[in-house]
């Protein structure tokens, strides 16, 4: 801000008087004139670099106003991206969970044993997931035994898939995601 009043006041004072005042002294002028002349002077060059600094700074304010759009867009990007990858995880546990409701039907009320028996006849294959802040991965682990209906203790915060066989459990032939990573204001495990 300085350096803007600093330009105004000098552009208000010197540049008016400047091209009478700058000429070549006369022989026969006064000491004062020749002073002012030279203060003159002096201001000019001030000015020109004052404004050499403004195109510094302005250019350097250009820079940083593009740097900073790029950051935003890259962050918008992440963003959106791992929103997508979020509501993807979430699709695909539907499809499992589908896929585990048609051999549920077709085996009489008999779930798979683990989630590779739904390939290839309900299932291409079981889908890998890649959850923002969890490697990717087609891992899933088998829950075999619960004490308690209660998936939470069996959370590994693996980012993979966690699949319950235990036939007393009331969550028999279920999948979930093992990941306590938030989705629409929950936990992931707890879809």
């Amino acid at each position: 801000m300085n350096l803007i009043k600093t330009l105004a006041i000098f552009c208000t004072l010197a540049l008016p008087l400047g091209p009478a005042l700058a000429q070549e002294p006369k022989k026969t002028e006064s000491p004062e004139i020749r002073a002012i002349r030279s203060r003159i002077a002096d201001m000019e060059k001030q000015l020109r670099e004052l404004r050499e600094e403004a195109a510094l700074i302005k250019a350097s304010n250009e820079k940083n106003a593009i740097e900073l759009r790029k950051n935003i867009d890259s962050a918008r990007t992440t963003l959106v991206k791992d929103y997508g990858r979020k509501v993807l995880a979430n699709t695909q546990m539907t499809i499992i969970r589908a896929a585990l409701q048609m051999y549920y039907a077709d085996t009489e009320g008999r779930a798979p044993s683990a989630l590779e028996e739904l390939v290839p006849d309900y299932l291409k294959d079981i889908p890998s997931l890649e959850i923002p802040g969890y490697a990717k991965t087609r891992k899933s682990v088998v829950i075999k035994k619960m004490k308690a209906d209660d998936i939470s203790s069996f959370v590994h915060d693996t980012g993979g898939w966690l699949y319950v066989t235990d036939a007393s459990s009331k969550l028999y032939g279920k999948v979930f995601i093992d990941a306590r990573a938030k989705y629409k204001g929950q936990p992931f495990f707890k879809y």
